[in-house]
């Protein structure tokens, strides 16, 4: 399920603990078999749950909802526009996001000593292109111009 999750760029968090018996209810001790092995942080399991449930969808408070903390899908691959916080991947799957790009990978290419842009390209493919940009010497000015270009193209999914 993660693997599906993260294929689909959905935000999702995956607790996996060394020791502890499916149907553990609320975390209560008081309901495991004698001599049970649990492990220590298996009984927060349910604050851990509502913790992110906080986090994704936002907490009730003061009669009304918050906003949620974190967004709900880690990039924006599958938006209706493009923008800088799509993969490097799917932007070049876009072509008109590609022919935009194309000056702008190879200057990060430069800046990095040259290399193979196939090797940079597959490393970078699940990278959101903001943080590919944040490792660059690229002006902030520049970044925003081309953010706003690219929000300009429709996606094709």
């Amino acid at each position: 399920m993660a693997d599906a999750l993260d294929r689909h760029g959905i935000s999702f968090e995956s607790h996996v603990y060394a020791y502890g018996p499916h149907g553990y209810s609320t975390g209560d001790k008081s309901v495991l078999a004698p001599g049970t092995r649990i492990c220590g942080r298996a009984g927060r399991w349910v604050e851990d749950s509502l913790a992110w449930l906080n986090d994704m969808l936002g907490d009730f408070g003061a009669g009304e909802m918050t906003e949620p903390r974190c967004p709900a899908r880690v990039n924006d691959d599958g938006g209706d526009f493009l923008s800088v916080n799509c993969t490097l991947g799917y932007l070049i799957e876009q072509k008109a996001a590609k022919a935009i790009l194309q000056p702008v990978i190879k200057n990060a290419l430069e800046q990095r000593g040259g290399g193979d842009q196939v090797d940079m390209l597959g490393f970078a493919r699940k990278m959101k292109l903001s943080d590919i940009l944040s490792t660059t010497n690229m002006p902030a000015d520049a970044i925003q111009a081309l953010a706003k270009q690219l929000s300009e193209i429709k996606s094709v999914n």
